[in-house]
């Protein structure tokens, strides 16, 4: 039902059937942008070896660096890589909760986002989204996230005129 909803809502589905199947998907897709594709340095992606799969690309760790300096460098970017939460089959979303990573800025500011979620953190509905988050703080011991944010297909604004545009950052 992902697929579906995601193929519904304009935007492309593909799935793997392994991790490092998923990186050379992975590596596939980004080979049209050339050196304008960032990634997301994390123990979520370790195993698609994007540093390898990907020379021309940048990685961006969660090294402390400050985020709000690497916004002219994300915004440059055609393509950006990270990981995804969880993702909603019924709507076709995919979620992150607050973290100081950069994948949130990944998935904003370049054109293209790809979003990589392993199949045990799809779930059925959106009301699950909120039981896993809750069991996944108490598991880690840890205070809630401040913000939890749904995504659900490709930016789109209706201007005065209400002509729709798709794609909009």
């Amino acid at each position: 039902q992902l697929g579906t909803e995601v193929v519904r809502l304009g935007a492309k589905f593909h799935r793997a059937p392994g991790v490092d199947e998923a990186g050379a998907l992975v590596a596939t897709l980004a080979e049209p942008h050339g050196e304008r594709v960032g990634f997301e340095r994390c123990a979520a992606l370790a195993g698609l070896r994007l540093d390898e799969r990907l020379p021309r690309a940048r990685g961006f760790g969660h090294d402390g660096v400050d985020p709000v300096s690497l916004l002219p460098v994300m915004a440059q970017l055609s393509l950006g890589i990270a990981h995804a939460d969880l993702a909603v089959a019924e709507t076709g979303s995919v979620a992150f909760y607050s973290s100081p990573g950069l994948e949130r800025l990944l998935s904003l500011l370049p054109q293209t986002y790809v979003a990589v979620v392993r199949a045990e953190n799809v779930l059925a509905r959106i009301d699950d989204a909120f039981g896993h988050f809750a069991a996944r703080f108490r598991h880690d011991h840890r205070a809630p996230a401040s913000c939890l944010n749904i995504v659900t297909g490709p930016s789109r604004t209706g201007d005065i005129e209400a002509t729709l545009v798709v794609g909009v950052h």
